[in-house]
């Protein structure tokens, strides 16, 4: 039972993702285009590829994907009272945009000498004097 519950969790979890890409309209418009190259293929196969890809000549089922598209472009998206974030104790949206705002660090130049070597920090470019001594 364990298993048959995962495949089905997965496959919910992919029908979402493909909800939310609108996936649906994708596999709907490249339907609509094989129909379309399908109908229009006894006039020839070029001008069946023109005349379904110029915009020129779309089918209902183009229409309708074409209105799907702007109703969902046209749709606001849901608004998150401020009161609610007060009442709970958390900052509105717009103080959290403002503390999230990062501003880039200022301008400096970098000043190198073509001749100097670049050394790590911490490196000693010179031996030091005296040497240590080994005990044996």
């Amino acid at each position: 039972m364990p298993a048959l519950t995962q495949h089905f969790g997965k496959f919910c979890t992919l029908l979402a993702i493909l909800g939310v890409l609108d996936a649906h309209l994708l596999i709907a418009q490249c339907w609509a285009w094989t129909q379309m190259l399908a109908d229009r293929s006894d006039r020839g196969i070029e001008l069946a590829i023109d005349s379904t890809f110029n915009g020129e000549h779309p089918c209902a089922l183009c229409l309708q994907i074409k209105a799907a598209k702007v109703e969902k472009d046209e749709q606001q998206p849901i608004s998150v009272r401020s009161e609610v974030f007060q009442l709970a104790g958390f900052c509105t949206p717009s103080e959290m945009t403002r503390a999230m705002q990062v501003s880039p660090p200022p301008h400096r130049q970098l000043k190198l000498e073509l001749w100097q070597p670049l050394t790590p920090a911490g490196f000693i470019s010179t031996p030091i004097s005296p040497p240590p001594q080994v005990n044996s």
